[in-house]
């Protein structure tokens, strides 16, 4: 079960990683994250479950500094998705020095031959108490890193929940009530879920030290044994019931409030909502700067001009002015292009030059999203418009 749901883990990763890191650059803590704790779960598989001793020699002894990182990384990502700010600052790196540390030990072990790997994967396969003695780096005993990872992730998940609760303390006002609900739940969820798993692969790692002669079947038979695979378990499926987690918590400056107050005449902006001189800037731009009629425009391009993260423009489009990015470029690139139909200008163009003019790069998708839009064609649509008048 651990290594299906860590494959699970992996390919959700794989899939933020595609479709939303080019939102949210906090994303890639939580993808580090959730990579190396389900990289754990496969090495407690492969010596606890697998009898495979090829597989297990390549990710032994190879990965033990990659598994400090899971902590460090949940709490960048908790404190980056709070912050609204995915930058790391030279303190920061501190929390890399167990990744260094680890990395240093096993400098020696790797450019090893792969049959002496073999054996010790072997080892561990046949006689788990064997990670008890075995020397496998050169600054501390093996046995180390498995009392040290559930300590250092039961520490840093602990961090996290402090966070988040000093954060709801202050009961922040520069952040918007709807998104925050959601994403405080999400960042709960996730820093107990870890305080958990890191508590109970501690109460594991305490259970196999403290049992002499322990067999593998024993041992995974052990209430905390299953204990721990629930709980490992929770995180890929939380994910799934927390489909806002992705945009974070945008932030603005709390001057901005008072000005939004003052102009909403464009769009209604709810009080509470600090964003809302982000969405009528958003709108302005659009409506001055015209920037739908590159064929080439995209969201970046908000993001670029007004200077603020993909997120808070995300954001703005779904909760604010309640359109998504597509249906809101559709809209105004055909209202131009209707325009352009009824002017004096018509007479001098083609149809596919309205539509290039519009910002459609070729003429069927120009006639497809019109007629979407206005349930006629470019043709009918004057023939309408004439006969109306």
């Amino acid at each position: 079960m651990i290594l299906y749901f860590s494959l699970l883990t992996i390919a959700l990763c794989l899939a933020l990683l595609i479709f939303n890191s080019h939102i949210n650059r906090s994303i890639y803590f939580l993808i580090v994250y959730l990579t190396t704790l389900s990289l754990y779960g496969i090495l407690h598989h492969l010596i606890f479950f697998s009898n495979s001793e090829f597989k297990l020699a390549i990710i032994n002894i190879h990965l033990i500094p990659v598994y400090y990182l899971t902590g460090p990384m949940l709490f960048f990502y908790i404190r980056s998705t709070l912050k609204d700010s995915y930058k790391i600052t030279f303190k920061d790196y501190i929390h890399f020095l167990p990744f260094a540390i680890g990395l240093v030990a096993i400098l020696p072990y790797i450019p090893m031959d792969f049959s002496y790997k073999i054996k010790v994967a072997q080892l561990f396969i046949d006689n788990p108490e064997s990670i008890k003695s075995i020397k496998s780096n050169i600054l501390y005993p093996n046995y180390i890193n498995v009392i040290f990872r559930p300590i250092l992730l039961l520490a840093y998940s602990s961090g996290c929940i402090y966070l988040i609760w000093k954060y709801s303390i202050k009961k922040r006002n520069t952040s918007p009530l709807y998104q925050k609900r959601w994403i405080i739940k999400w960042l709960t969820t996730i820093s107990f879920t870890s305080v958990l798993i890191g508590l109970s692969y501690l109460l594991m790692t305490y259970s196999f030290f403290t049992t002499d002669n322990i067999k593998r079947d024993a041992f995974n038979q052990l209430p905390i044994s299953i204990f721990s695979g629930i709980i490992y378990t929770s995180i890929p499926v939380a994910i799934i019931f927390f489909p806002r987690i992705l945009y974070g918590i945008p932030r603005a400056d709390h001057k901005h409030i008072i000005n939004a107050k003052e102009r909403n005449k464009m769009i209604e902006i709810r009080d509470e909502d600090p964003l809302g001189e982000t969405a009528v800037k958003i709108l302005e731009y659009l409506d001055k700067d015209k920037p739908y009629l590159n064929t080439k425009f995209t969201i970046q391009h908000i993001a670029s001009y007004l200077d603020i993260p993909k997120h808070h423009v995300y954001y703005c489009l779904n909760n604010i002015i309640k359109e998504g990015f597509i249906d809101m470029r559709n809209r105004y690139r055909i209202e131009h292009a209707k325009n352009l139909l009824l002017s004096d200008k018509f007479s001098q163009m083609t149809i596919e030059g309205i539509g290039l003019e519009s910002g459609y790069s070729s003429k069927s998708h120009f006639f497809a999203v019109f007629k979407e839009k206005t349930g006629v064609s470019p043709i009918e649509y004057i023939e309408e418009q004439r006969s109306s008048n």
